[in-house]
């Protein structure tokens, strides 16, 4: 949804997490035999303590533990319900358009969808990308559905989808 957010307040957003993002840090993984370091900073976002315990202990991300987690800041607090309003909305209407009997996906979740956490990555400047990749978000679930919202210069985001070679068409139809 392009300009998804009033000028003053993705500015307002921006600015935020651009003091955020001078405590990022830039994480390291293993590719093949491998370690290497992450093309952009970033950090986790939580809206509770509790949560933030719960990530920190029960969850793993490329492998490890998150330890770095911090609580949702006051502008992240305001958009979240716009999200959490578009998300939902764009998930109605492809029930309604592409999902059998017009009911949700076997795997999904009954509810409605909330924004509980946010994983925010800076990247300073066009030398800093990331191409095709799979995150390890397992913990998500098999249907998890993640809302995004970019700020700053424009850059294109492609999502593509991949089927899991255990899965056959018919069961993944409805899209992530």
């Amino acid at each position: 949804i392009h300009n998804f957010l009033p000028t003053a307040e993705a500015d307002a957003l921006l600015h935020e997490l651009l003091e955020e993002a001078k405590t990022f840090s830039r994480a390291s993984f293993r590719i093949f035999e491998n370690i290497v370091q992450s093309p952009h900073s970033a950090c986790f976002y939580v809206e509770s303590l509790e949560e933030q315990q719960r990530q920190q202990t029960e969850f793993l991300y490329n492998g490890g533990y998150l330890t770095d987690i911090q609580q949702l800041t006051p502008e992240m607090r305001a958009v979240a319900p716009k999200v959490k309003d578009a998300v939902n909305k764009e998930i109605a209407k492809r029930i309604k358009s592409h999902y059998p009997e017009q009911k949700k996906l076997k795997h999904q979740y009954p509810g409605e969808w909330l924004p509980n956490a946010a994983f925010v990555n800076c990247y300073a400047g066009g030398a800093e990308s990331v191409g095709y990749h799979s995150d390890q978000l397992t913990y998500l679930g098999p249907r998890a559905i993640i809302g995004s919202v970019s700020l700053g210069v424009a850059r294109q985001f492609r999502v593509r989808k991949i089927v899991p070679p255990d899965a056959d068409e018919t069961s993944t139809s409805g899209g992530r």
